[in-house]
């Protein structure tokens, strides 16, 4: 079985860590083939949520993935290929429907970067003109993508754009790790953070230079994550 479209991969252990993105008003065409070697295609059929969504007898199935048919959110698809001689392949990948845009400047005082707003409260503000879509992934969602971390746009002008998101339930004094996922492709940590946790270089720093340095995110994600804490003892 093979997803010809959209480009999806499951790298990070559980789809919701990287899924396919539809966006507001848009669609998707899904298409899949089966491969098969010495005999022939019985049957070929996707399923959205168990529900079987199309259906064919040849190698090649496509179908339209409407933003407008689907509630926001994650909704898991499974391709199947039956051959004349009875094998079963199977491919589970994820579409994710992104919830509208919000339009809407960041509340005053927030600067670029991290803005601890209360031992409780965070800010995140990222300068990112010409993309599409942010959302905030982290230890507090397990880093998978969910809609109440989807970030507010607001433009200065068109090459001017933030995306800034406010998490109220952080968990104080707990050194927290996060990433911006961008147009469901990039990830990045913050530009602005002081630490990084690095999956490259983390490996060389012993607990004699760095003690209990906390550890990366292994097979959650991938490439340098920022760190922050609320509530931190003044340096003395």
């Amino acid at each position: 079985m093979v997803i010809e479209n959209p480009e999806v991969s499951v790298p990070y252990g559980d789809p919701q860590r990287s899924p396919a993105f539809v966006t507001q008003g848009s669609s998707v065409e899904i298409i899949v083939t089966a491969v098969v070697i010495e005999t022939e295609v019985f049957s070929l059929s996707l399923f959205v949520d168990n529900n079987e969504v199309a259906q064919t007898n040849s190698d090649s199935l496509n179908y339209l993935f409407n933003y407008n048919d689907y509630t926001e959110g994650p909704h898991d698809l499974v391709a199947i290929g039956v051959d004349t001689s009875g094998n079963v392949d199977s491919t589970l990948f994820m579409m994710f429907v992104n919830p509208p845009m919000v339009n809407q400047a960041p509340p005053q005082g927030v600067e670029p970067g991290i803005t601890i707003n209360s031992p409780t409260s965070v800010t995140f503000e990222l300068f990112a003109p010409f993309k599409d879509f942010v959302y905030l992934i982290g230890d507090f969602n397990d880093w998978k993508v969910e809609s109440e971390y989807f970030l507010n746009r607001f433009a200065f002008n068109a090459d001017s754009v933030v995306w800034w998101i406010t998490l109220d339930n952080i968990s104080a004094g707990n050194e927290i790790a996060f990433q911006y996922l961008v147009d469901g492709e990039i990830r990045i940590g913050d530009p602005f953070g002081h630490k990084i946790l690095d999956p490259w270089n983390d490996q060389w720093i012993g607990n004699e230079t760095y003690p209990n340095l906390k550890p990366f995110p292994e097979g959650k994600t991938n490439y340098p994550v920022t760190t922050f804490q609320t509530a931190q003892l003044p340096y003395p």
